[in-house]
């Protein structure tokens, strides 16, 4: 139980770092660009879906993202964070927040690492693999730009 909040504690913070790039995600479905699925919208799935221009799981995302989102979480300064949909692509910079991120069994949405942090958490399962942004001062802004994450701690 310690492990998850102090998990928690390190997540929630670095959740505001990826509000910023929160300004120009996409959100599948929201065609009227407000980053909210509406029933008219899964409608409109559905009906593509159903013309054959939607795929079964692209309509499955659709509908989990209307059903489940958007989720609004306080961080422990009091601050909002909103997220529109599923993060499936985390970036760590803070090298202190890689453990807690395996502890919660998230390592698969890591893709990408410090050298820092591949030095320092070797032996964290398949950190190794993970593509190199830098040193955790010498950040490559432009390699995390390029990747798309989700979200960036």
């Amino acid at each position: 139980m310690r492990w998850k909040s102090f998990a928690m504690m390190i997540a929630c913070p670095a959740l505001m770092i990826g509000s910023a790039f929160a300004q120009g995600i996409d959100i599948p479905g929201d065609n009227d660009g407000n980053k909210i699925v509406s029933t008219q919208e899964v409608a409109a799935a559905e009906k593509l879906a159903q013309e054959g221009k939607l795929s079964a799981d692209e309509l499955q995302e659709i509908k989990h993202i209307h059903e489940k989102y958007p989720i609004t979480i306080t961080d422990s300064a009091n601050r909002t964070v909103m997220i529109y949909k599923p993060i499936t692509s985390i970036i760590i910079q803070l090298t202190s927040a890689y453990e807690p991120i395996w502890v919660l069994g998230a390592q698969d949405k890591v893709i990408a690492v410090t050298t820092t942090a591949q030095e320092e958490y070797s032996w964290l399962p398949g950190i190794m693999e993970k593509a190199p942004v830098g040193a955790y001062k010498d950040i490559d802004v432009e390699k995390i730009i390029d990747l798309k994450p989700d979200i960036v701690f």
